[in-house]
């Protein structure tokens, strides 16, 4: 899939200096893989993209952790899923109240 191997690509970036697109490459890796019904590789790619993305504050980076958030909506009911979701809940609603 292109969408994975952007993504792959994402990884030779060092996220301290890179950490919109390297992030950003995470979260479409997370919903690729979600979309692929790949629950465990997107969770593992949708924590990384929180994780670089906790501190960047844009509406773009929290509209691809929504898609996330809304990749993961078929498995919502696993605890995992549940944490995860409520990670980026938090994460988003940080970012878009400091833009705002």
């Amino acid at each position: 899939m292109q969408s994975l191997a952007w993504a792959e690509r994402a990884a030779a970036l060092p996220s301290d200096r890179f950490a919109r697109a390297t992030g950003i490459r995470h979260a479409v890796a997370a919903t690729t893989h979600l979309q692929a019904r790949d629950l465990d590789h997107g969770l593992v790619a949708g924590h990384q993209a929180v994780a670089v993305l906790a501190d960047v504050t844009s509406i773009r980076t929290a509209s691809y952790l929504g898609d996330v958030a809304n990749a993961l909506t078929p498995w919502q009911r696993e605890p995992e899923v549940r944490n995860l979701i409520g990670i980026i809940s938090r994460t988003t609603a940080t970012s878009t109240a400091a833009t705002a």
